[in-house]
């Protein structure tokens, strides 16, 4: 009751005047049907009844689900190969009684951002251990190669299709990712302030870019490259002309791909996911994987991810 001494629960009325009260009823605890609400005035020292009213109402049936779902270790941080405790509760919020044969949880994962056009994504080990040292960035020619970076071995490994790992180009320092170009061009990435042109007849150029902490480099097409780093993306010219495209919004990324419609890639390693970019708006396109580094499209627009806490290079995709 509202109004009321907050001691006695008692109200005073002056003579020749009206007081009003206010009483919540709270009608999600009751039962569909009609009811009678009565309302009815005591007086408060001797307990006489000094008024009565009453008035007919409704409850109607209402039926309110409600619920939620805790994840351990959070969704946040979820690595590969980490099993996730999920705890799922489900309240009934209405007033009408709902048989536990009736209600199924069903807890599922689903990205904020960008949606596949088919849900289902699978993977794939290509290569494991075997040649490779650290791999990070990786690419993949005409012929269905991949290039990897090895940051250890400074030099730059090549998958045949059959999984086969060889040595392809060194003396690198410290390669964080490459990209192949359609005409077989090969850059390099290095750690440190410049990148190394690689043409298909072997021939190498090295163009300084002053950006400190280099993770991904993407060939454009037209001389110009694409180099993400520490705080943000950078487009390069050939003649190492430097401007920031993108300044926020990503947590240490590493490679980079360009799909058929245009899309870029990132692999964001400070939140295990792949960054989608387009339109000047990123993206979180899949999450889950264990700090990737490289990342490459295929002709059908397939995404090809190196892990760098699981040592392997593995495929995602659609069904």
């Amino acid at each position: 009751m509202f109004g009321a001494d907050p001691v006695t629960g008692l109200l005073t009325v002056p003579a020749g005047q009206v007081v009003e009260v206010e009483v919540e009823w709270f009608t999600g605890r009751h039962a569909p049907g009609a009811y009678q609400v009565i309302a009815q005035v005591y007086d408060g020292l001797n307990g006489q009844l000094l008024a009565e009213r009453g008035m007919q109402v409704t409850v109607v049936p209402t039926k309110t689900l409600g619920g939620f779902a805790e994840f351990d270790p959070p969704i946040t941080q979820l690595a590969g190969n980490r099993p996730v405790q999920i705890r799922a509760q489900v309240s009934n919020q209405g007033n009408l009684v709902t048989d536990a044969t009736t209600v199924t949880a069903r807890v599922s994962l689903k990205n904020q951002g960008f949606q596949p056009p088919r849900a289902a994504i699978f993977s794939e080990n290509l290569a494991i251990d075997d040649g490779l040292s650290n791999p990070r960035g990786i690419d993949k020619d005409n012929a269905g190669n991949l290039y990897v970076a090895n940051s250890d071995a400074n030099t730059v490994s090549i998958v045949a299709p059959d999984g086969s790992v060889a040595a392809f180009a060194a003396g690198f320092n410290e390669p964080i990712d490459v990209d192949v170009t359609p005409g077989n061009d090969l850059y390099v990435l290095n750690r440190f302030n410049d990148y190394v042109h690689i043409t298909d007849n072997g021939a190498r150029t090295v163009v300084n870019t002053g950006v400190p902490f280099q993770q991904g480099i993407e060939a454009l097409g037209d001389g110009r490259v694409l180099v993400a780093a520490r705080d943000g993306l950078y487009e390069v010219t050939p003649a190492g002309v430097v401007n920031q495209i993108v300044s926020d919004g990503l947590s240490n990324p590493q490679g980079m791909a360009i799909d058929s419609q245009g899309t870029l890639y990132v692999a964001n390693r400070g939140e295990n996911s792949i960054t989608r970019y387009s339109d000047g708006a990123l993206s979180t396109f899949v999450e889950g994987i264990n700090q990737p580094y490289g990342i490459v499209v295929d002709a059908s627009d397939h995404l090809i991810v190196t892990s760098f806490g699981d040592n392997r290079v593995g495929s995602g995709r659609s069904l």
